[in-house]
């Protein structure tokens, strides 16, 4: 069953930069913040602009602003703000390879929202660096990370994406015990159900592990349906990467069935999307699908297409 690709880092402020907007617009927002000296405004402006430049994956540049707002925020004790820069900054560390700088930056993070006792975004902190451990292949921690982040989140009375918190505690027990991994993305199940503070991807993730679940148990037909679920509901909010996943676990339970041409039909279809997506790991895994389907069917030549543009996507 493929794994539903989420983003593991979650955002620690509302304030959405569109696409149009550039780093011109940005700076400009910085010399008037600077202009006005006006410290909040600057550090948001630091803030802002680091967060940009790690989207176009300018790292660099990204860790000058960012380190530039932490320094000036730590000196006017914003603790939130030295938080939310610290995670930022924890980001950009792991996007680089950099676990353990990463794990120092969250740490930071974790003692400068403990001043303010906000126990909301201390389990967001807890929920990365659960990730980060697991990122490292130290499940151990990264299980211990996301109970005391569940834990805390509780506390705080913060319902929102509290669905998600379970939903991947429950993915940490997916290769070792079936049956915690089952309680956990039931219980995640019933919040998302009864809430409307739930993100698409989460209700996603949510359906795509009861199907994984349901597959596990040769349970096909509940299978089936979990990822028809999957595939309308995507469709309802234009979850590209929610069809790519659907339509490719969907695939796999078509071939189990031995009902290859239903099977064919969806893993194009999974393929179409991940060029949609352009991503290369996606395009990969389906040209060696359609390869292995094309095989059982006896349609070699075709195989061998798409096996070798799968080798030559990983080669790149």
């Amino acid at each position: 069953m493929q794994k539903l690709f989420l983003l593991i880092v979650f955002s620690f402020f509302t304030t959405i930069i569109s696409a149009d907007d550039s780093i011109q617009s940005l700076q400009r927002s910085l010399n008037k913040a600077i202009k006005a000296n006006d410290t909040a405004a600057i550090v948001d402006a630091y803030k802002y602009l680091g967060d940009y430049l790690c989207e176009i994956s300018d790292f660099d540049k990204s860790n000058f602003y960012l380190q530039k707002g932490l320094t000036l925020a730590s000196k006017a004790k914003i603790f939130r703000e030295v938080g939310v820069l610290c995670n930022l900054l924890a980001t950009n560390a792991s996007y680089e390879g950099k676990r353990e700088l990463a794990l120092s930056y969250y740490h930071r993070a974790l003692r400068a929202f403990s001043e303010i006792n906000n126990l909301d975004k201390i389990a967001l902190t807890m929920m990365n660096m659960g990730s980060e451990y697991e990122s490292m292949g130290n499940y151990k921690l990264a299980i211990a990370y996301t109970l005391k982040a569940i834990k805390n989140k509780e506390l705080s009375g913060v319902k929102k994406n509290l669905a998600y918190y379970y939903q991947h505690l429950g993915q940490l027990f997916k290769e070792t015990d079936k049956s915690k991994w089952k309680f956990y993305v039931d219980k995640a199940y019933n919040i998302a159900k009864n809430s409307d503070e739930e993100r698409i991807s989460t209700r996603i993730a949510i359906f795509n592990d009861l199907g994984g679940i349901a597959e596990r148990e040769n349970n096909y037909k509940e299978a089936y349906a979990w990822y028809d679920s999957m595939i309308i509901k995507s469709k309802a909010n234009d979850y590209d990467i929610g069809l790519a996943t659907a339509y490719s676990n969907r695939s796999h339970i078509y071939k189990l069935e031995k009902k290859y041409e239903n099977a064919l039909k969806d893993v194009l279809n999974a393929m179409d999307y991940a060029y949609k997506l352009d991503r290369n790991f996606l395009k990969i895994t389906e040209h060696t699908n359609a390869a292995n389907l094309l095989i059982e069917m006896n349609r070699i030549s075709e195989a061998q297409i798409h096996a070798t543009k799968a080798l030559e996507l990983a080669s790149s």
